[in-house]
């Protein structure tokens, strides 16, 4: 959160930045690093099965959750705090020429809307980080698990007191590291619910891809006369403060990742 925002203030405007213009023009439609590729290498590590009923939490447009519908062959319901994304969802799963069994609800991924005990799997990609409470959202996760379910995340680290503070606003919440937690940590939130850790895995390379090619997309707007604040500002409720230079602040970034300071990592774990 920032600005003082409330729990629900944070969660929606959150939900709107994801669904901007610019979120998707910066991290594409998964709205995470490492696409796709990163969302089936979690899914191989969690072990997914066939006709296994999955969660996706805070699944946006739905890309993950048919990716892993269909290379994992599970049932998955995506859960996102944005209605209108959901429904986006549903509309983009009912068109594709590919079916898949993913199904979209509005709902909060905090404390989704489904049934304790009846699911095999839950994901959170990227998501975890710009949740107000992660530790109710990582209980209510295991709450949704039968026993020998897993939970997979994939997320933004920071270690504590590393991040510049021009990122203290709704660009570094989109980029998941306003809240984002340090490495050691995410293990520790599920271990406190009684989960069995069995992978940790280091995938900040695709960080560095990822402001990489931020830098690239800010050198195409400059051509073309436009900065990343401008277009920020026609959200007034995003009301982004002007980065001078938004080029050393990505070196910057690119500089903790290297230090190990900013990463991106992959965990799962197992409910007895």
């Amino acid at each position: 959160m920032f600005n003082g925002q409330t729990g629900a203030e944070a969660k929606a405007c959150c939900a709107d930045l994801y669904r901007s213009d610019m979120a998707r023009m910066v991290l594409g439609d998964t709205l995470h690093p490492g696409g796709l590729q990163l969302t089936n290498r979690l899914g191989r590590l969690m072990g997914l099965e066939g006709g296994w009923w999955v969660a996706d939490l805070a699944s946006g447009t739905g890309s993950s959750a048919a990716a892993i519908s269909r290379v994992f062959h599970c049932r998955v319901i995506g859960v996102e705090y944005s209605r209108e994304a959901a429904l986006e969802a549903r509309a983009i799963a009912h068109s594709a020429p590919v079916p898949s069994q993913a199904w979209f609800t509005q709902g909060d991924a905090e404390s989704p809307p489904l049934r304790p005990r009846a699911l095999d799997a839950v994901i959170a990609e990227c998501s975890l980080s710009v949740f107000p409470d992660k530790q109710q959202a990582i209980d209510r996760a295991v709450e949704l698990l039968k026993p020998g379910g897993r939970i997979g995340i994939s997320d933004v680290t920071v270690e504590p007191g590393s991040l510049p503070s021009q990122l203290n606003n709704a660009l570094g919440q989109m980029l998941c590291v306003t809240g984002a937690l340090g490495k050691d940590q995410y293990g520790s939130l599920l271990t406190r619910d009684g989960m069995i850790n069995l992978y940790r895995e280091d995938a900040s390379v695709y960080v560095t891809e990822l402001l990489s090619n931020i830098k690239a997309g800010i050198s195409t707007l400059n051509l073309l006369g436009l900065t990343p604040p401008a277009i920020f500002q026609e959200q007034e409720e995003q009301n982004v403060p002007a980065i001078d230079d938004w080029e050393a602040l990505l070196d910057q970034l690119i500089d903790l990742v290297d230090q190990g300071l900013l990463g991106y990592w992959l965990y799962v774990a197992e409910k007895p």
